[in-house]
């Protein structure tokens, strides 16, 4: 039997509208073209608002590279001179800074490369490069949380670089926390994506800049109790920290003494707190004798959400990870003892992600950003609005709300569901 179609409605005489087979099918409109204005700003607004916020970024950035700090007079100056004076890479052979040599590499590359440029902006220059770099890691990490769309995970970047810590930091201080940080963010990007040897091989790569990395140590720990991640990937991760260590080695420098770098920083100032927003602030420096004890103390949070990731039966993705890694950049900077103020740059960092995962905690990279322009203006400006005791008790507040809401994560030890045993 054929079936004859018509097109538009039903019409003629009763047989042919009652005949079944005749099928009515209505004519297709096509949508109407949009106009050149239309289509001019759909796409050059866009781009036009972004080019926009990032120019800004860096002219916000542009007064701040004028600034000399104090750490600057004392280490970054006199470390690139003695840098130029002694050949350069050459220099790498000699005793001379308290940073790994990963970071005095790029101070060699910069006065080699640019020789002309003012030693304040060689200085500075690489360290406003990686605020960028970061803000782009921190879009491409949000961009898994919403793929489809483009505007957020730009967002996300921006508000990175306007970060107080990020903005501070590097531009203004000329420390090299982005550095790591930019490292850090990227190997817990790829660690999201399962590729857990590159992602070790980032976290080594932002050992070797600063030994803050750690921070984020635990949070892989608690995954691993979970999820175990085999021998290869911390293979990996000590495999490029040594590799940056050779080098210095094969200018001339004994191995053993650049494996002594980091322990030597660890008594390099006897505080309790050097200016940290922590409860060390609250406690008088008499009581140093006693810090080997914090580091015991501060064990036992940590032991004790391993233990809680490991029992729970509740399966992991992606929300419940960036939650443990915004809570460990957190948790180990305040309850360690002779912690710098400058310490919480990657929990910053990490709280803003944590914000576009769960925007009911959108209040704490707010929270932590009041601090950390509290402890850069009382550092850079020696002007505090506040008490750094007051500040600490904000990161306590802030602790307690991540804090719970991983035991809201953990805390339940009912059937995994079948689907996400498979995760």
């Amino acid at each position: 039997m054929r079936t004859r179609t018509r097109t538009g409605t039903r019409t003629g005489t009763a047989n042919e509208r009652n005949d079944p087979r005749i099928r009515v099918v209505s004519p297709r409109l096509s949508p109407p073209a949009p106009s050149r204005c239309a289509r001019f700003v759909s796409r050059f607004v866009p781009a036009g608002f972004a080019a926009a916020g990032l120019l800004l970024a860096a002219a916000v950035r542009y007064p701040l590279l004028q600034h000399r700090s104090r750490d600057y007079h004392e280490a970054f100056s006199p470390w690139y001179d003695f840098i130029v004076a002694n050949g350069h890479f050459a220099a790498m052979r000699y005793d001379f800074a308290d940073y790994n040599t990963t970071y005095l590499y790029l101070l060699a590359a910069a006065a080699l490369l640019f020789p002309a440029l003012p030693k304040l902006l060689a200085v500075k220059a690489v360290l406003v490069l990686f605020d960028f770099l970061l803000a782009f890691f921190v879009s491409r990490s949000v961009r898994r949380r919403y793929p489809d769309s483009k505007a957020l995970p730009f967002l996300a970047g921006l508000l990175t670089l306007f970060l107080p810590g990020v903005l501070l930091n590097g531009a203004m201080w000329g420390q090299s926390d982005p550095i790591y940080t930019t490292f850090l963010v990227a190997g817990f990007l790829l660690l999201l994506r399962d590729r857990p040897v590159w992602a070790f091989a980032a976290f080594g790569l932002a050992l070797s800049f600063k030994l803050q990395a750690l921070f984020l140590a635990p949070a892989i720990w608690w995954l691993s109790t979970r999820k175990p991640l085999g021998w290869r990937p911390p293979l990996a991760g000590a495999a490029v920290f040594l590799l940056m260590l050779l080098p210095a080695w094969f200018a001339g420098r004994p191995f053993y003494d650049l494996l002594l770098v980091y322990p030597g920083q660890t008594v390099e100032h006897p505080f309790l707190s050097v200016g940290a927003p922590n409860p060390w602030s609250w406690i008088s420096n008499d009581w140093y004798a006693f810090w080997p004890l914090g580091l015991l103390l501060a064990a036992l949070p940590v032991l004790g959400v391993a233990v809680l990731v490991a029992k729970s039966r509740t399966a992991l993705n992606d929300e419940r990870l960036v939650t443990l890694a915004a809570f460990s950049v957190l948790l180990l900077p305040f309850i360690l003892p002779k912690m710098h103020e400058r310490y919480f740059f990657a929990a910053e960092v990490f709280a803003l992600l944590l914000a576009f995962w769960r925007p009911r905690l959108s209040w704490a990279p707010v929270a932590l950003s009041l601090v950390s322009a509290q402890v850069y203006l009382e550092e850079l400006r020696d002007w505090a609005p506040w008490p750094v005791e007051w500040s600490a008790a904000v990161h306590l507040l802030v602790i307690a709300a991540l804090g719970r809401q991983v035991f809201s994560d953990f805390g339940h030890r009912g059937r995994l569901p079948e689907a996400a045993a498979r995760l």
